[in-house]
């Protein structure tokens, strides 16, 4: 698929979500994460992830968003998220991990003032 049509794939799946048609944007995006590039398949990932936690699959959520942060997705998002469902969890171990990884990302793509909001989560969590 060229990069037209996952585009317009992604705008059919943006659409879905704000109409919050969950299961039709659920099929679109796993469309896109089988069809895009790298980026766009990460962009996908965090939407889904999202989406199945608002549908209560929290544990395909977390398989998402660790997989955007095994390939070192240069955003905060899923960092944040899993540091969240982590925190619920009383998972401290895997919140640290999450939150230390995105910020040495972050770090890596933005020099050092990136990542505030996970510093700002580390140094409370570690207070």
């Amino acid at each position: 698929m060229n990069g037209h049509q996952t585009d317009a794939l992604e705008a059919q799946a943006i659409k879905a979500y704000t109409q919050r048609d969950w299961p039709l944007a659920e099929r679109l995006y796993r469309e896109v994460i089988d069809k895009a590039d790298l980026a766009g398949v990460q962009s996908a990932r965090n939407m889904l992830g999202k989406i199945l936690e608002r549908l209560g699959r929290v544990d395909e959520a977390i398989t998402l968003y660790e997989a955007n942060v095994s390939d070192g997705f240069d955003g905060e998002f899923p960092y944040l998220c899993l540091a969240i469902i982590y925190r619920k969890r009383r998972q401290t171990e895997n919140e640290v991990r999450v939150l230390e990884r995105g910020i040495a990302v972050m770090r890596e793509h933005y020099g050092a003032d990136g990542g505030p909001d996970l510093k700002l989560r580390l140094a409370r969590l570690q207070a």
